[in-house]
This record gives structure tokens, sequence and C-alpha cells, in this order.
């Protein structure tokens, strides 16, 4: 069956669309929220046998309608198969090395040091590019911060909590943002995005929409921290 989405996959720089077009049939990937790591699976046919393994850890960046959907590394390779029913190859990628460094743990501390000035250091030591910080965070500014046993992705998670952001990883960057104030991590505002069941033209089959949860939505938060000067 032709493919209804143009698509391509890169694996370490390399464009291999054509050379996985005869043998790709199907593209599967999650994009989740807050620190879960974005997940893609890649099915292959591989009736005779005939496809080379991904190198382990090989980066791997999907496009679909020109669009970057995923980024990440290979992370399990699965072949399936049984008598009569032929054989496939699923490819498992996640959208940061689970292996790598950001795993593991960091010790070390700043004085008077920013938001953005403490997670650049610490995604440093974690073998990654950069991190983005939005700006209302960004800022923060503390007399001392520290990591001491914690992880890159352990650290992102407590101060995320702590501020009411969202923390990811993606590829070799991390993002820091705010919640619910209508922008993306580079400052743009997000594009609002409408469904119009009225306009129904025969293209929608089904939909389900939950316009409210039943948490509210707290406009003050309290905090509570060690007045070293104080002790208390």
């Amino acid at each position: 069956m032709p493919w209804k989405v143009d698509w391509r996959v890169e694996v370490d720089g390399v464009d291999m669309t054509t050379r996985m077009r005869p043998y790709l049939t199907s593209i599967e990937v999650t994009d989740r929220d807050g620190s879960a790591g974005d997940t893609c699976s890649l099915e292959f046919d591989d009736s005779d046998g005939q496809l080379k393994l991904p190198k382990d850890g090989a980066k791997v960046e999907v496009w679909l309608n020109d669009v970057s959907v995923f980024a990440g590394t290979v992370d399990s390779v699965r072949s399936r198969g049984a008598k009569g029913s032929g054989r496939t190859l699923s490819v498992g990628a996640k959208g940061f090395d689970s292996r790598g460094k950001v795993k593991e743990p960091l010790s070390f501390h700043l004085d008077d040091a920013t938001l953005q000035e403490y997670l650049d250091k610490a995604a440093g030591l974690a073998g990654l590019s950069g991190v983005s910080v939005s700006e209302g965070l960004a800022g923060i500014a503390r007399d001392y911060c520290s990591a001491e046993g914690e992880s890159f992705l352990h650290l992102g998670q407590r101060l995320a909590r702590e501020l009411g952001a969202t923390f990811k990883v993606r590829g070799d960057r991390a993002v820091m943002k705010e919640r619910g104030d209508g922008q993306a991590p580079s400052g743009e505002a997000l594009p609002p995005v409408f469904g119009r069941i009225d306009d129904y033209d025969g293209n929608v089959t089904n939909w389900d929409i939950s316009p409210f949860k039943g948490r509210p939505a707290f406009r003050r938060a309290k905090v509570r921290y060690f007045d070293r000067e104080e002790a208390a």
C-alpha cells in the first residue's frame, strides 16, 4: 500500500529514506508530556532476512510532511516472525539516550547563580549541548544550589515540581518551560487550535474532547525553604 504521508528518516545524519522505502511499513511516534521521553517505532518487512541492524545508540530523526516529529537514539531492535506469517523487524528509539550521562549522578554546587546558569552547568556535565529555559524562569536567583548525587533528569524533574514548570529532554537538548502562559520556550506565542464539529465535511470519523479537568487552577503557591543565616 503506498504511503499517504510524506516521510523522511535520517540515521546518524544520513538520509536513509530511499533505502528504507521498499521495507518500511509503519512509523509510530509518541510525543509525551513533561519529563517522560518521546518514543518512536519503525516497523520493517524483513521477509527475506536481508535488513541490516542499526548501530546501538545510533541517532535517529523522523520527519512527517517536512516537520521534524522525533529526534532520539536507537534503544531496542526486535525481530518477530512465525511459520507462515513472514518476518518483521521493529526498531525502537527514545527521545534521549537512556544509557548516556543524563542518568548519571552529578555532584556540584554554585553560589549566587540563576536557574539558567545552574541548568547550563548541569546540562554540560550530563553531555547535553544546552538547555532552553523560558524567560519567566531563567532569571530566578538563589544564593546556593547544588546537585548531590542526583542525575540531570532527576534534578530537572525536581525543579519542575518546585516551580510549576514542564521539563523535558529531547535529543541533546533540554527544556524548562512555565506552564499555562501560552508561549513556547523560545518566547513565541503558541498557535491556537480549533476543532469545529459544525463544519463537519465527512472527513471526521470520531472525536473525544474533554475541555475541563476536576483539579483546580491555583493562583498562588507557597514554598518552604531553609534560611541558613537564621537557622530556621
